[in-house]
C-alpha cells in the first residue's frame, strides 16, 4: 500500500510540474498479433489519443496533443492498465499475465509503456456437453457434441466456447426446436492450475412444424406459386427455408415485393402458419446497356422481357446486340418448371454475324434446352440445330449440324459479383454426327476452373485454367463455334483477341482442335475500391497436343465498380517480337 501511495504521489508531482506537456505515446510490448490488438483496444489510456492534430516527435511515432483535463486523467488511467490488459488476454486463455509499466514525461511528451509477459495458457480439462428434451436423439443436434470445437488438452479460447454454444443452439433451432435454451452454461477457470472446465446443457423442449401456408397473390396459378415453396405442411420448422423462399420469389422477377410472416403466436399443436404476401412486378421490362472492351470494341444491347404472358408464368425474351466483332438478334420462350425458377424449358431462335479469328461467320440457330439443378450443379441439357456459313481469306464453306449437349456449372463465392473467396467450375460437352441431320461429325469438350482467395483484406490471388479438345472426322468442316482460339482480355493478355491458333496457307488464324491456358493474377486495393494488379498468362490453341505456348505478363489498374471489377491492363507478349505491349479493357465478374 505504501509503495502504491508513493507512486501515486510521484505521478501527481510530475503532473504538477508539467504545465507544458504536449502529447502522449502509448506502447505495448512483449505480445503480438491478436493479443496485442485486444490489449491496445481495451486500454482506457489510449482513449486520450483522439485529437486529429498529430505531432511527429524525435521518436518518429505519432503523438496526440493533450489538454490539461486529459493530463489530469493520466495517473488514474495508467493505474487501471494492469487489470485492462489482464482482461484483454483472458479470451485467449492467459489468466495470469505480468505487466511491467511506466509513465514518464520526456521532452514534452508523456510516454506510457507496458511490457507484458502473457504467462502459461489455460488448457481445457473437463468438457461436459449434454442434450435434453424432445430433440436429444436428433442426429443433427447430437453431431454438434462431437464436432471438435472444444477438445480436452487444447488451449482455452473463449471464441471456441462461444462457437460450441452457437453450434448446439443453431442445430436445435434449425431442427425445429425454437424454444431451446441452455439450463447450464458454465466456463470455470482455475488460474492456479491453468485448467478449465466447460459445462453446457441444452434443453431443446418441444419441436415446431410448418403449418398451413397462404400465398396471397393474383397473377400466377396456384400450382406455379406452390412449386416455389421448399417445404410442406408438417415439415420441421426451419427459418432458413423461409429466407430461401423469399430470395427465390424475388429472383423470379414475377414479384416486386415479397413479405413472409411466420405466425408463431397462432401456432396450434406446434404447427406455425405462414402467410406470403406478394406484390406483382411490371409485366414487361425494357433494357438498354452500353459497354466497351478491347476484344469487342464498343457495344450496345437492347432487350425486352415479357415476364409473364399467362398465369403459368411463361416468359419471352428478345435481345439485339451490336458490337465491332459481333451482331446478333435472338428470341426465346421460357416455361418455368419445378422449384425456385431455376428449372425451366427454353426454346431459342438466334441469328449471328461475327468475326472469328481472322474469319467471318453467319449462323442461324434453333434450339431447346432443359435447365435444372442436378446435385450441386446447374445443369443445362440442350439440342441445337445450326446452319453456318464461314470464310477465312478466300476460302469459304457452309455446314449444318444438330448438336445435343450438356453444360454443368457451379459457383461458390462470398460475393458472386465481387468475390474475395470462392471458386467456380464449368464443363461443356456437345457433338454432332453425319448420320443425324449433320454435314460433319465431331465431339467437343471444354473444362474451365477458377479460384479466388484473399491473403488479406486488401489483396486477392486469382487462378484460372481452361482445357478443351475436339475430335473430328473432317477437321476442315469443323464449325467455327467448335474450334478453339486463344488471346484477348479473358485469355492470354498481350495478344489480340482470338489471334492465337493454327493458321491456313495465307496466314489466317482459323482455330484449332485443342486448347490449354492458365492465368495467375494478384491484385491489391491501395485506396478504397481502387487498386493495382500484376499477372502472368500462358496458353495456346493447336491441332495436336504438342502446344507452342504463348506467354504474356503485365500490370493493371483495378476498380471495384457496382457492376463488377473494372480492369485496365497493359500486357507484354513475350512470344510476339512484332509487338511490345497491348492494352486490355474489360469489366465483369471474376468467377
Amino acid at each position: 500500500m505504501r509503495s502504491s501511495f508513493l507512486a501515486i504521489v510521484a505521478l501527481a508531482c510530475v503532473w504538477v510540474n508539467s504545465a507544458n506537456a504536449a502529447g502522449l505515446v502509448v506502447s505495448v510490448t512483449g505480445i503480438d498479433g491478436e493479443l496485442k490488438a485486444n490489449a491496445e483496444q481495451l486500454l482506457s489510456i489510449r482513449a486520450l489519443i483522439v485529437d486529429p492534430t498529430l505531432l511527429k516527435k524525435a521518436t518518429g511515432k505519432n503523438v496526440t496533443e493533450l489538454d490539461k483535463t486529459d493530463e489530469a486523467r493520466l495517473p488514474r488511467l495508467h493505474r487501471a492498465a494492469d487489470q485492462e490488459i489482464a482482461a484483454a488476454l483472458q479470451p485467449f486463455g492467459f489468466y495470469k499475465p505480468t505487466v511491467k509499466k511506466s509513465l514518464k514525461l520526456e521532452e514534452g511528451v508523456w510516454r506510457a509503456t507496458y511490457d507484458v509477459v502473457a504467462g502459461t495458457p489455460v488448457v481445457l480439462d473437463k468438457i461436459n456437453l449434454s442434450i435434453d428434451g424432445d430433440g436429444k436423439l436428433e442426429e443433427e443436434i447430437q453431431a454438434t457434441l462431437n464436432a471438435g470445437v472444444l477438445v480436452s488438452g487444447e488451449q482455452l479460447l473463449h471464441k471456441n466456447y462461444g462457437k460450441q454454444k452457437s453450434a448446439m443452439l443453431d442445430a436445435a433451432v434449425k431442427a425445429g426446436y425454437l424454444d431451446a435454451q441452455f439450463t447450464k452454461s458454465q466456463l470455470r477457470v482455475n488460474p492456479d492450475t491453468s485448467k478449465a472446465t466447460v459445462v453446457l446443457a441444452l434443453n431443446t423442449q418441444s419441436k415446431y412444424y410448418f403449418g398451413d401456408v397462404q400465398f396471397e397473390q393474383t397473377v400466377l396459378s396456384q400450382e406455379l406459386v406452390n412449386s416455389y415453396i421448399p417445404f410442406a405442411e408438417g415439415d420441421p420448422f426451419n427459418a432458413t427455408r423461409l429466407i430461401d423462399l423469399q430470395l427465390a420469389l424475388g429472383a423470379s422477377k414475377y414479384f416486386d415485393r415479397v413479405e413472409i410472416t411466420a405466425q408463431r403466436d397462432q401456432a396450434t399443436d406446434n404447427r406455425i402458419p405462414v402467410i406470403i404476401d406478394a406484390t406483382p412486378s411490371k409485366a414487361r421490362q425494357y433494357s438498354v446497356s452500353f459497354g466497351y472492351g478491347t476484344d469487342t470494341g464498343p457495344r450496345v444491347k437492347l432487350g425486352t422481357e415479357f415476364r409473364r404472358i399467362n398465369e403459368h408464368g411463361h416468359r419471352v425474351h428478345t435481345d439485339l446486340l451490336l458490337s465491332a466483332i459481333k451482331r446478333s438478334a435472338s428470341a426465346s420462350y421460357e416455361i418455368p418448371l419445378g422449384f425456385s425458377g431455376v428449372d425451366s424449358l427454353r426454346f431459342l431462335a438466334r441469328y449471328e454475324d461475327a468475326d472469328v479469328g481472322d474469319g467471318e461467320t453467319q449462323r442461324v440457330v434453333l434450339g431447346a434446352s432443359l435447365n435444372d439443378t442436378w446435385r450441386i450443379w446447374q445443369r443445362r441439357l440442350y439440342l441445337n440445330y445450326t446452319q453456318e456459313k464461314f470464310q477465312f481469306g478466300d476460302n469459304s464453306d457452309s455446314v449444318k449440324y444438330l448438336t445435343p449437349g450438356i453444360t454443368l456449372s457451379y459457383t461458390k463465392a462470398d460475393n458472386v459479383l465481387l468475390p474475395r473467396v470462392g471458386y467456380s467450375w464449368l464443363v461443356d460437352v456437345h457433338g454432332a454426327s453425319e448420320s443425324v441431320i449433320s454435314d460433319t461429325t465431331f465431339l467437343r469438350g471444354r473444362v474451365v476452373g477458377q479460384r479466388v482467395w484473399s491473403p488479406s483484406d486488401e489483396s486477392r490471388v486469382l487462378f484460372k485454367a481452361e482445357l478443351g479438345a475436339t475430335q473430328s472426322k473432317n477437321p476442315e468442316d469443323l464449325p467455327t463455334a467448335s474450334r478453339f482460339f486463344a488471346g484477348g482480355d479473358r485469355s492470354v493478355r498481350g495478344y489480340r483477341f482470338q489471334s492465337i491458333g493454327p493458321v491456313d496457307a495465307d496466314g489466317n488464324t482459323i482455330g484449332g482442335r485443342y486448347l490449354a491456358r492458365v492465368s495467375l493474377e494478384a491484385d491489391y486495393l491501395f485506396f478504397n475500391d481502387v487498386g493495382g494488379a500484376v499477372f502472368a498468362d500462358i496458353g495456346d490453341a493447336a491441332n495436336n497436343t504438342d502446344f507452342d505456348f504463348k506467354r504474356g505478363i503485365g500490370v493493371g489498374l483495378r476498380w471495384r465498380s457496382p457492376v463488377g471489377m473494372f480492369r485496365l491492363d497493359v500486357a507484354s507478349p513475350l512470344d510476339d517480337p512484332d509487338n511490345s505491349f497491348r492494352l486490355h479493357i474489360s469489366i465483369g465478374t471474376d468467377l
